[in-house]
């Protein structure tokens, strides 16, 4: 026999929507879709990695071996896209076919710099003592050199080459990784759960490659994003300079030192190169900028304000940052803490919507003090008093020029309309500080509980 009592309670109660949690992957996915910006570079990015396995098959013309001696440093044409260089090679076809040499030249680097100085890093933060002296002593002599610099010695010792290029950058970016990682391991170390996991006996190893790598993952990948940039120009500079790809390899650095000679009559040979290095390291640093803001826990936004919601089941004295909730046309729209009101404030462009603010909030003080709400009534004394502070600001802000009737200049420095509306919250809160009665109450109130 079924119970009819429990039947009707259950029947009354609110149905509790299901809290979908979000997985680390979905959240991020979600903060970083929001960054049109850094979308649109990861998206560039993608159509470089995609042109960079497939140009060899994709490019128009042999990148090394084709030879137009009819169009010698002719202009881009439809036939050839980009122009044609001073030996009668396809432009386009070598930026093609060189995005996938200068892509492989920083992503690689980057790779075994970050790999050799996160394991650095690690051990520098995790045991400190003599291991980390020593690694930061000899960080601290490699960040002593000029990166550029750094690089051109290392490659002067073992010969030019791209294979030597691709080691001469990434020893550059050892000690970039080390220190970066070694600063979140001396953080993480300290943790809680590392704690934890060291009362329980696990060793060393497995802190560090199961607790403390994971979280210095993010930091990771988005220095890594950034550095792929650096590296790239790093690579195009050897190159240029006749120390990385050698004639006739296709890489945007050689191409830029076979144009030196050629640019006054023939700019579009140094030009596509420039474009295309300029571009791609662009966008490697705008993807390293969104990554970094969809990764960083610290630049965790609110929720976009949902003006249609219910106001009622909100708890306004939880929140307090839905005190200012958005900006309108007519300046910051406030949310009155318990009745769910949106309220025009702070900035006015007229004296109609600082009468129709300031006497809102007055009326939500006598309510208040009708329920002897002394919460309440400190919240609606101070906006009347950020409603003049502000607006008295504005007032005194230089504005554009203004004529009168016969055409003659105004002095600037006063927005009339602007220091009406000041007045106007002047009034209230020269009245609300006068107010003896609200003075007396809330002394025996504070007098009562403290």
């Amino acid at each position: 026999m079924k119970n009819w009592r429990r039947e009707a309670a259950l029947k009354t109660m609110p149905l509790i929507a299901e809290n979908r949690v979000r997985t680390p992957w979905r959240e991020f996915w979600r903060r970083f879709r929001g960054q049109p910006v850094a979308l649109l570079a990861g998206l560039f990015v993608l159509v470089l990695i995609v042109l960079a396995v497939i140009a060899p098959w994709i490019a128009p013309f042999d990148a090394e071996n084709y030879f137009d001696y009819d169009r010698l440093n002719d202009g881009p044409s439809l036939m050839h896209l980009f122009g044609v260089d001073s030996l009668g090679r396809d432009i386009f076809s070598r930026v093609l076919v060189g995005t996938r040499i200068s892509l492989i030249a920083g992503f690689f680097s980057v790779v075994i710099g970050a790999l050799i100085g996160t394991f650095f890093g690690l051990l520098a933060g995790y045991y400190e003592g003599w291991w980390d002296r020593i690694t930061m002593r000899i960080c601290d002599v490699l960040f002593a050199f000029p990166g550029i610099l750094l690089a051109i010695a290392v490659v002067a010792i073992m010969g030019s080459g791209m294979s030597n290029v691709i080691v001469a950058v990434a020893i550059f970016s050892i000690p970039a990784f080390a220190r970066l990682v070694r600063g979140n391991t001396l953080v993480l170390k300290h943790q809680t759960y590392i704690e934890s996991a060291r009362s329980i006996g696990a060793s060393d190893w497995t802190i560090l490659m199961r607790h403390i790598l994971p979280g210095t993952v993010s930091p990771i990948v988005v220095y890594f994003t950034m550095r792929v940039g650096t590296s790239i120009i790093t690579a195009a500079s050897l190159s240029f300079l006749g120390l990385g790809a050698q004639p006739p390899t296709p890489e945007w650095g050689a191409m830029l030192n076979e144009a030196r000679a050629d640019m006054v009559i023939a700019p579009h040979v140094a030009i596509f190169p420039s474009l295309a290095i300029f571009l791609t390291v662009l966008a490697f640093n705008l993807l390293g900028d969104g990554l970094r803001d969809a990764l960083d826990p610290k630049t965790k936004e609110m929720k976009p304000f949902d003006y249609d919601q219910d106001f009622s089941t909100i708890d306004f004295r939880q929140h307090p940052e839905l005190y200012q909730v958005g900006r309108g046309e007519q300046g910051v729209l406030m949310v009155e803490p318990y009745k769910g009101e949106i309220l025009p404030h702070w900035r006015f462009r007229t004296v109609p919507i600082a009468e129709e603010s300031a006497e809102k909030i007055m009326a939500l003080f006598e309510e208040y003090r009708r329920k002897d709400d002394f919460v309440g009534m400190d919240m609606a004394r101070k906006f009347i008093q950020m409603g003049y502070t502000r607006a008295r600001r504005y007032s005194n802000h230089k504005g554009g020029r203004k004529y009168d009737a016969d055409g003659k200049e105004l002095p600037r420095g006063v927005n009339e309309e602007k220091a009406a509306a000041a007045a106007v919250f002047k009034g209230y809160w020269d009245k609300l500080r006068a107010d003896e009665d609200y003075l007396r109450r809330k002394k025996a109130h504070q007098q009562q509980y403290g």
